[in-house]
């Protein structure tokens, strides 16, 4: 058996973190890190009155903001903020993209040290002055309180269930298989359907949340290899291209796409026949 290197994971998990990907912790709770700026310009933010929210695969998600390069050594560590207070607002108002901000909804978070490229590690961060006057907070909230927040509303929101490695129900299998079953492993965007045994491993189970533990039904939707790469770039990132083009190339695919374009033939030459 091939050994792989605890650090192998460790780089691969920064690589997943430093690329914002969504992961699902210890307390079953989708934890999110991503660039501010952009997802500002998508449209993606929102602000309300008790945190600032990321819209994420068609769900809001209660967050802060950071910077997250800061002079450390001059200053101490910089504040987070939970509403479009004093500050945000010049910041937004102003363009000051430079300031590289990061949202996120973990429990506490790494920042850089400005021009030297330290890191430090599980930072608490404090709220923003400006955020507490407009909020009126009597105590101090930190990331870490804000967090535990969070956490007791999703655990009032949901059952608390056990997950595998991959943040999956311990049931996500037979679950999965059923709902495909029930589906006749035919993707639900395309309509491609498996026409052998063999290409029902083409065919997925998708949360249209986001949320590997939502089950219900009307969260689930069956899709193709190809068409779930398309759904995000952590989709496509989780799809070898090897086996997308060995979809591709698979009796299910060709045969739809033959189908496909015969009706597209018949449906003009209808259309032709009618016009004349």
């Amino acid at each position: 058996m091939k050994t792989i290197k605890l650090y192998a994971f460790e780089e691969l998990q920064k690589y997943l973190d430093d690329m914002g990907y969504p992961k699902v912790n210890s307390d079953g709770i989708l934890v999110i890190k991503t660039d501010f700026r952009k997802a500002y310009e998508e449209g993606k933010i929102v602000f309300k009155g008790d945190g600032i929210y990321l819209l994420h695969n068609g769900k809001e998600w209660k967050g802060y903001m950071y910077m997250r390069d800061y002079r450390v050594s001059n200053y101490g560590l910089p504040k987070f903020h939970l509403v479009k207070c004093e500050k945000i607002r010049e910041f937004i108002d102003n363009h000051l993209f430079n300031q590289y901000y990061i949202w996120s909804n973990a429990e506490t978070v790494d920042v850089i040290e400005r021009g030297v490229g330290e890191v430090h590690k599980d930072c608490d961060l404090s709220l923003c002055n400006f955020c507490k006057n407009e909020l009126i907070f009597n105590s101090s909230p930190t990331t870490r309180s804000f967090y535990e927040t969070i956490k007791k509303e999703v655990m009032a929101d949901q059952k608390v269930v056990q997950v595998d490695i991959n943040g999956r129900t311990l049931d996500w299998d037979k679950i999965s298989k059923e709902y495909r079953q029930k589906k006749e492993y035919c993707c639900e965007r395309c309509g491609t359907k498996a026409v052998k045994k063999a290409d029902y491993r083409f065919f997925h189970v998708h949360h249209k949340d986001g949320n590997k533990v939502n089950n219900n039904e009307e969260n689930l939707e069956c899709l193709c290899i190809l068409c779930h790469s398309k759904v995000d770039n952590y989709h496509l990132s989780k799809i070898e291209e090897a086996e997308i083009e060995e979809y591709k190339n698979s009796r299910s695919y060709v045969s739809c796409k033959l189908i496909r374009r015969l009706k597209e033939l018949t449906d003009k030459s209808e259309l032709i026949s009618k016009t004349k």
